[in-house]
Protein backbone atom coordinates (compact mmCIF):
# COMPACT_ATOMS: atom_id res chain seq x y z
CA UNK A 1 0.00 0.00 0.00
CA UNK A 2 2.76 2.37 0.68
CA UNK A 3 4.48 1.84 -2.98
CA UNK A 4 1.13 3.04 -3.98
CA UNK A 5 1.17 6.20 -2.47
CA UNK A 6 4.35 6.91 -3.08
CA UNK A 7 3.53 6.41 -6.74
CA UNK A 8 0.54 8.71 -6.53
CA UNK A 9 2.57 11.09 -4.83
CA UNK A 10 4.79 11.19 -7.22
CA UNK A 11 2.63 11.74 -9.80
CA UNK A 12 0.80 14.58 -8.30
CA UNK A 13 4.22 16.24 -7.72
CA UNK A 14 5.57 15.52 -11.60
CA UNK A 15 1.62 17.07 -12.73
CA UNK A 16 2.35 20.17 -10.32
CA UNK A 17 5.54 21.16 -11.53
CA UNK A 18 4.25 20.18 -15.02
CA UNK A 19 1.63 22.70 -14.55
CA UNK A 20 3.76 25.22 -12.75
CA UNK A 21 6.47 25.64 -15.65
CA UNK A 22 3.84 25.62 -18.59
CA UNK A 23 1.96 28.06 -16.66
CA UNK A 24 5.15 30.42 -15.73
CA UNK A 25 7.52 29.76 -18.47
CA UNK A 26 5.89 28.30 -22.08
CA UNK A 27 2.51 30.07 -21.67
CA UNK A 28 3.75 33.74 -21.86
CA UNK A 29 6.24 32.70 -24.28
CA UNK A 30 3.49 31.23 -26.71
CA UNK A 31 1.20 34.03 -25.62
CA UNK A 32 3.94 36.89 -26.84
CA UNK A 33 4.88 35.30 -30.11
CA UNK A 34 1.15 34.90 -31.05
CA UNK A 35 0.87 38.81 -30.60
CA UNK A 36 4.17 39.39 -32.54
CA UNK A 37 3.01 37.57 -35.29
CA UNK A 38 -1.03 39.71 -34.93
CA UNK A 39 0.88 42.93 -34.61
CA UNK A 40 2.75 42.04 -37.87
CA UNK A 41 -0.18 41.10 -39.85
CA UNK A 42 -2.29 44.07 -38.82
CA UNK A 43 0.59 46.25 -39.69
CA UNK A 44 1.01 44.35 -43.35
CA UNK A 45 -2.74 45.12 -43.60
CA UNK A 46 -2.54 48.61 -43.35
CA UNK A 47 0.57 49.13 -45.51
CA UNK A 48 -1.24 47.51 -48.44
CA UNK A 49 -4.36 49.69 -47.37
CA UNK A 50 -2.12 52.74 -47.52
CA UNK A 51 -0.92 51.71 -50.86
CA UNK A 52 -4.48 51.26 -52.30
CA UNK A 53 -5.82 55.23 -50.53
CA UNK A 54 -2.34 57.00 -52.28
CA UNK A 55 -3.23 55.51 -55.15
CA UNK A 56 -6.67 56.51 -55.29
CA UNK A 57 -5.20 59.72 -54.50
CA UNK A 58 -2.98 60.00 -57.48
CA UNK A 59 -6.25 58.98 -59.48
CA UNK A 60 -8.14 61.76 -58.09
CA UNK A 61 -5.20 64.40 -58.52
CA UNK A 62 -5.22 63.35 -62.17
CA UNK A 63 -8.53 63.71 -62.55
CA UNK A 64 -8.63 67.32 -61.35
CA UNK A 65 -5.84 67.95 -63.09
CA UNK A 66 -7.79 66.88 -66.45
CA UNK A 67 -10.62 68.89 -65.71
CA UNK A 68 -8.71 71.77 -64.93
CA UNK A 69 -6.76 71.66 -68.36
CA UNK A 70 -10.28 71.16 -70.28
CA UNK A 71 -12.01 73.87 -68.44
CA UNK A 72 -8.87 76.37 -68.93
CA UNK A 73 -8.55 75.64 -72.89
CA UNK A 74 -12.54 76.61 -72.97
CA UNK A 75 -14.62 73.26 -71.91
CA UNK A 76 -17.64 73.23 -70.04
CA UNK A 77 -18.40 70.77 -67.32
CA UNK A 78 -21.35 69.75 -65.48
CA UNK A 79 -22.10 72.02 -62.30
CA UNK A 80 -20.49 70.75 -59.05
CA UNK A 81 -17.86 68.00 -60.82
CA UNK A 82 -15.19 69.70 -59.82
CA UNK A 83 -16.18 70.09 -56.61
CA UNK A 84 -17.09 66.61 -55.97
CA UNK A 85 -13.63 65.44 -57.34
CA UNK A 86 -12.15 67.84 -54.62
CA UNK A 87 -14.69 65.84 -51.70
CA UNK A 88 -13.19 62.69 -52.90
CA UNK A 89 -9.93 64.07 -52.94
CA UNK A 90 -10.03 65.18 -49.30
CA UNK A 91 -11.73 61.82 -47.89
CA UNK A 92 -9.06 59.91 -49.47
CA UNK A 93 -6.53 62.34 -47.74
CA UNK A 94 -7.63 62.29 -44.53
CA UNK A 95 -8.16 58.77 -44.39
CA UNK A 96 -4.63 57.93 -45.70
CA UNK A 97 -3.20 60.06 -42.99
CA UNK A 98 -5.92 57.89 -40.63
CA UNK A 99 -3.81 54.91 -42.14
CA UNK A 100 -0.70 56.63 -42.03
CA UNK A 101 -0.95 57.34 -37.65
CA UNK A 102 -2.01 53.71 -37.79
CA UNK A 103 1.14 52.24 -39.08
CA UNK A 104 3.23 54.45 -36.86
CA UNK A 105 1.31 53.14 -33.93
CA UNK A 106 2.16 50.10 -34.66
CA UNK A 107 5.64 50.78 -35.46
CA UNK A 108 5.99 52.33 -31.66
CA UNK A 109 4.49 48.83 -30.52
CA UNK A 110 7.21 47.03 -32.48
CA UNK A 111 9.84 49.20 -31.29
CA UNK A 112 8.91 48.86 -27.49
CA UNK A 113 8.92 44.80 -28.09
CA UNK A 114 12.19 45.27 -29.05
CA UNK A 115 13.26 47.05 -26.01
CA UNK A 116 11.15 44.55 -23.82
CA UNK A 117 13.30 41.83 -25.65
CA UNK A 118 16.63 43.11 -24.20
CA UNK A 119 18.39 43.97 -20.94
CA UNK A 120 18.15 48.17 -20.14
CA UNK A 121 21.56 49.24 -17.74
CA UNK A 122 22.01 52.58 -16.74
CA UNK A 123 25.86 54.02 -15.59
CA UNK A 124 27.39 51.78 -17.27
CA UNK A 125 31.36 51.72 -17.68
CA UNK A 126 33.62 49.58 -19.46
CA UNK A 127 37.55 49.17 -19.51
CA UNK A 128 39.98 47.71 -21.20
CA UNK A 129 43.34 48.03 -23.17
CA UNK A 130 44.07 49.73 -26.45
CA UNK A 131 46.88 48.83 -28.52
CA UNK A 132 48.26 46.48 -25.40
CA UNK A 133 49.28 49.56 -23.25
CA UNK A 134 46.93 52.28 -23.68
CA UNK A 135 43.80 52.01 -21.21
CA UNK A 136 40.54 53.10 -22.09
CA UNK A 137 37.11 53.49 -20.85
CA UNK A 138 33.56 53.40 -22.44
CA UNK A 139 31.04 55.46 -20.36
CA UNK A 140 27.26 55.66 -20.93
CA UNK A 141 24.18 56.50 -18.96
CA UNK A 142 21.87 54.09 -20.78
CA UNK A 143 22.81 51.49 -22.45
CA UNK A 144 20.52 48.14 -23.42
CA UNK A 145 21.78 44.93 -24.88
CA UNK A 146 19.53 42.71 -27.19
CA UNK A 147 19.50 38.74 -26.46
CA UNK A 148 19.99 37.66 -29.96
CA UNK A 149 22.95 40.37 -30.51
CA UNK A 150 24.76 39.59 -26.62
CA UNK A 151 28.09 41.09 -27.43
CA UNK A 152 26.25 44.44 -28.90
CA UNK A 153 25.91 47.14 -26.40
CA UNK A 154 23.46 50.07 -27.73
CA UNK A 155 24.43 53.04 -25.78
CA UNK A 156 22.75 57.04 -25.17
CA UNK A 157 24.86 59.51 -24.06
CA UNK A 158 28.25 58.03 -24.61
CA UNK A 159 31.74 58.84 -23.27
CA UNK A 160 34.97 57.59 -24.12
CA UNK A 161 38.48 58.46 -22.88
CA UNK A 162 41.63 57.05 -24.21
CA UNK A 163 45.31 57.46 -22.49
CA UNK A 164 48.00 57.42 -24.92
CA UNK A 165 51.66 56.42 -24.10
CA UNK A 166 52.69 59.45 -24.68
CA UNK A 167 50.21 61.11 -21.82
CA UNK A 168 47.77 62.49 -24.18
CA UNK A 169 44.06 62.13 -23.74
CA UNK A 170 41.58 61.75 -26.46
CA UNK A 171 37.98 61.84 -24.96
CA UNK A 172 35.25 61.09 -27.35
CA UNK A 173 31.69 62.02 -26.74
CA UNK A 174 28.32 61.13 -28.71
CA UNK A 175 24.42 61.49 -27.90
CA UNK A 176 24.43 57.52 -28.46
CA UNK A 177 26.66 54.83 -30.09
CA UNK A 178 27.45 50.90 -30.17
CA UNK A 179 29.87 49.46 -28.24
CA UNK A 180 30.97 45.68 -29.21
CA UNK A 181 32.38 43.99 -26.33
CA UNK A 182 34.07 41.11 -27.94
CA UNK A 183 36.53 43.55 -30.18
CA UNK A 184 36.20 46.39 -28.96
CA UNK A 185 34.93 48.58 -31.90
CA UNK A 186 33.31 51.86 -31.11
CA UNK A 187 30.77 52.82 -33.40
CA UNK A 188 29.64 56.69 -32.80
CA UNK A 189 25.89 58.18 -34.13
Amino acid sequence: MSKNRKAVQLTLISIGLLLILTTYFFYPTIKGSKLRVETSKEKINVQEEIKILEEKEQILIDQIQEKKEYLSSGGVLEKGTLENLQINLQKTSSSLAKKKSALEKHEKVTSTDNMVESNIFENVEYKGLYDFDNPFAVKSKKAYILEEESEVIYMTDMHVTIHMRSGRIINITSDSGIYNKSTYDCFFE
